[in-house]
C-alpha cells in the first residue's frame, strides 16, 4: 500500500500528516527577530523540504483547490478550501519525498503553507517570469493580507518587492529551501528589502518566513494584476 501524504488544519497551523512522528520548527515573523537568512536551530531543514515538496504536488495535482485556497476573499471561503483540499490524496510520499518513505509529519503556521502553495503554483506555469519591475507606489496593502497570519509590515514589504523586483523572488523560489544557494539569492533583494521596508521598521524574519511571504505576494501580482501597486489601491505606504 502506498503512502499518502494529506494537509489539515489544526490549533492555528497546517498540518502534513502521515505516520511518522516528527515536527518541524518555525519562528514567528515580524520586527526583531533573528537573523532573517538563517534558519532557526530548532528547525529540521530535510522536513522543510519534504513540505515545500509536497505543497509543489498539491499545486501540479490539484491548482484550481490551491488557487481557491490563495484567492479566498475571507476567512469562511478559506476554509472550506482548505476541506476540500484536504481531502485529495494523490500526493504519494514515495514519489514526491523518497521512495522508502512511510510516513512524515510536520507542523507549520498557515503563513507558511500558503506560500508553499503560492510558490508550487508559479512554478507550474511560469507566469511570473513575464512580470516587468514596476516604480515605487506609496500604497503596499491589499485585502488578501488579512488571510495570511503574517504581520502587515511583513506583507506590505513583500508586496512591495513583488512590484519592483519580481525576477529575484523567481531567482530565490528556484533554489532549494534551507541551502547556501538560497542565502545567495536572498542577497540580491537586499536592495529592493531596503527601499520597500517602512521608516522605523526593522525587519529580521528567518529564510523560511521570507520565501514564503515572496511567493505569496508575487503569485497575487502574477494572478490578479488589477491589484498590484499600479493602481493606487490600498491605505498604507511606504513611508519616503
Amino acid at each position: 500500500m502506498r503512502s499518502k501524504a494529506i494537509w489539515t488544519l489544526g490549533a492555528g497551523a497546517m498540518l502534513l500528516a502521515a505516520a511518522a512522528a516528527a515536527s518541524a520548527f518555525e519562528p514567528p515573523v515580524g520586527s526583531r527577530l533573528g537573523d532573517r537568512l538563517t534558519p532557526s536551530a530548532n528547525s529540521n531543514t530535510d522536513e522543510t523540504r519534504t513540505a515545500f515538496r509536497l505543497a509543489e504536488c498539491q499545486a501540479n495535482m490539484h491548482g484550481d483547490e490551491v488557487r481557491d485556497i490563495l484567492d479566498a476573499p475571507n476567512e469562511d471561503r478559506a476554509m472550506r478550501a482548505y476541506k476540500a483540499l484536504e481531502h485529495e490524496e494523490s500526493c504519494y510520499l514515495d514519489v514526491y519525498v523518497d521512495s522508502r518513505a512511510e510516513g512524515v509529519r510536520a507542523s507549520m503556521s498557515k503563513a507558511s503553507y500558503r506560500g508553499m502553495l503560492a510558490e508550487g503554483i508559479l512554478k507550474k506555469d511560469k507566469r511570473a517570469a513575464t512580470l516587468a519591475p514596476l516604480p515605487l507606489q506609496p500604497v503596499y496593502e491589499r485585502p488578501w493580507t488579512a488571510l495570511t497570519g503574517r504581520p502587515p509590515s511583513v506583507d506590505e514589504m513583500a508586496i512591495c518587492v513583488a512590484d519592483v523586483d519580481p525576477a529575484w523572488i523567481m531567482a530565490v523560489l528556484a533554489t532549494l529551501p534551507q541551502s547556501r544557494e538560497e542565502r545567495g539569492a536572498f542577497s540580491g533583494l537586499s536592495e529592493a528589502m531596503g527601499k520597500c521596508l517602512q521608516n522605523g521598521i526593522e525587519l529580521s524574519a528567518d529564510a523560511l518566513a521570507l520565501r514564503t511571504a515572496f511567493a505569496e505576494a508575487l503569485y497575487h501580482r502574477a494572478y490578479a494584476p488589477q491589484a498590484t501597486a499600479a493602481d493606487g489601491s490600498g491605505a498604507k505606504g511606504i513611508s519616503e
